[in-house]
């Protein structure tokens, strides 16, 4: 290990995040060049700084929800933001296609993916769709969560424990999705310390994944947010009983 590397309260909250996922030598690898074009809030939310992005093609099934996303999005970042009228319309040109839904099935199209394309999935079941994971050449995943003690590394998304009397097998458990491509995965911590190239070529279609974390990325910064807290006087207590009422289940 190794001090992280900051330049003030922001950075250092950012390369705490950062070490919750890889090593400390490869976190400074990495926010180096991160901070000094991202050292605050706003330039760190506006991914065209890290990015150069120049046009956002975008789509809802609600033309009155794209359109005023389109809208903001280009007020906020000064970029072209384009409300498509059709879903195939996102991919013509795309870099990056994300799809971020609540919808409980896909809705990514493999198909429709240009060579070249990075693909982000947020919901829709917790996968892309079964195209395009054909076409998937490189599978970044974040991290997966320290095992508790005593047991085998596990790379599935959760671990649960619940009460039964021993011999019990009245509720079986069920695997949820784990770590998948194994013949493409790559690590953050490799893809930081040079480990990994991760893409090789312009016409690779990438995908990447958080892995089962579980957060901890925030576990990591709550204690500093917390006391950074109380020292600026911000926040209220909350009482006890708020959280230790009698209530009928």
């Amino acid at each position: 290990t190794s001090e992280l590397e900051y330049q003030n309260p922001f950075t250092l909250l950012v390369a705490v995040v950062l070490s919750a996922q890889a090593t400390d030598v490869g976190v400074n690898k990495a926010t180096g060049p991160l901070f000094a074009v991202a050292d605050s809030p706003d330039k760190m939310a506006a991914l065209c700084e890290a990015r150069d992005i120049r046009r956002l093609q975008v789509y809802s099934p609600t033309r009155a929800n794209r359109e005023a996303f389109a809208t903001r999005m280009a007020a906020r970042h000064g970029i072209e933001a384009v409300a498509c009228d059709a879903p195939d319309q996102v991919y013509r040109g795309a870099d990056i296609v994300a799809a971020l839904t609540d919808a409980a099935q896909p809705v990514l199209d493999g198909a429709l993916l240009e060579p070249g394309t990075h693909v982000i999935n947020i919901g829709g079941g917790g996968l892309p769709d079964a195209a395009t994971m054909a076409r998937v050449d490189v599978y970044l995943r974040f991290g997966d969560a320290p095992p508790a003690e005593g047991l085998d590394p596990f790379e599935d998304e959760y671990l649960t424990w619940r009460a039964a009397r021993e011999g019990d097998t009245s509720r079986p458990a069920r695997r949820a999705h784990g770590v998948m491509l194994p013949g493409k995965r790559v690590t953050l911590a490799d893809l930081v310390t040079g480990r990994s190239a991760g893409r090789t070529s312009g016409e690779q279609i990438t995908w990447s994944e958080r892995g089962n974390l579980q957060g901890a990325q925030f576990h990591a910064v709550a204690g500093h947010v917390y006391e950074a807290a109380l020292a600026a006087g911000l926040g209220h207590d909350l009482p006890d009983e708020w959280f230790l009422q009698t209530i009928r289940n």
